[in-house]
């Protein structure tokens, strides 16, 4: 009777797990059909490995999941986007290294080197002693340091390239990150070869469903204003690294 029940509660859960995953992915792909039918939504699929490898934004880690991949050309900008999950596994536990939606974005153009630009966790916990620490940096990269202070608390840059990176990492560019940073746990943006990279840690679900509650004009708003938001962060971006905002 008892594993009846577990059974029973199991296979409840599953059900109720594909009819939110079905109702989800309808939704949105109506959604972004109407805000630009050359956009692909793949709601199991997200970034892969390789384009996050390739980012170098994050050092060695264990296992990288999401979901909700985007996929396709916003205002000329060829551009994928998706939830991800990146962990690494320790002897006892699991830590989080980045949660959030991270971005790809292609320039035709490519860059002269690579840079990154991470949260500067070290020197805001241990000040200058921090600060040589991240001198022995994973990214085997030079760490520089930029005319900006309010910049240099919250972040740390490196790269390949110094003269490249100060000349895009404008004003307004770091203005942006900035302002970003404030309703996430950490931003991290790079850019290599033709590729522009950005991730936001931020442990919100989106597009969430509740089966339990009327799919109301509500909704379905909130899940368009989120696309948007995304979509605009693409755009405003891809135009200050290049210079053109």
């Amino acid at each position: 009777v008892v594993l009846g029940v577990v059974l029973f509660f199991i296979f409840r859960g599953n059900i109720r797990t594909q009819i939110k995953n079905a109702i989800k992915e309808q939704i949105v792909k109506k959604l972004i059909e109407g805000i630009n039918p050359g956009f692909k939504y793949y709601p199991k699929q997200h970034i892969t490995e390789e384009t996050f490898d390739d980012s170098k934004l994050i050092g060695n880690y264990t296992y990288l999941e999401g979901e909700d991949l985007f996929k396709g050309n916003y205002n000329n900008i060829p551009v994928e986007f998706s939830e991800i999950e990146v962990t690494k596994k320790a002897s006892k536990s699991t830590k989080t290294l980045f949660e959030g939606p991270f971005y790809s974005l292609k320039v035709n153009k490519p860059f002269k080197g690579r840079t990154s630009v991470v949260p500067d966790f070290s020197e805001k916990n241990f000040g200058k002693i921090g600060r040589a620490f991240q001198s022995l940096n994973l990214y085997k990269d030079t760490l520089i340091t930029i005319d900006n202070e309010a910049f240099e608390k919250q972040f740390a840059i490196y790269t390949t390239n110094e003269d490249e990176a100060k000349e895009i990492l404008t004003q307004k560019l770091m203005n942006f990150l900035l302002e970003e940073k404030k309703s996430t746990n950490g931003v991290f943006f790079g850019f290599s070869m033709n590729n522009i990279y950005f991730g936001k840690y931020n442990s919100k679900d989106l597009y969430r469903v509740n089966i339990e509650a009327k799919i109301t004009e509500k909704i379905i708003k909130r899940f368009y204003n989120e696309i948007l938001q995304h979509l605009q962060v693409v755009e405003k971006l891809y135009k200050l690294v290049l210079s053109q905002e």
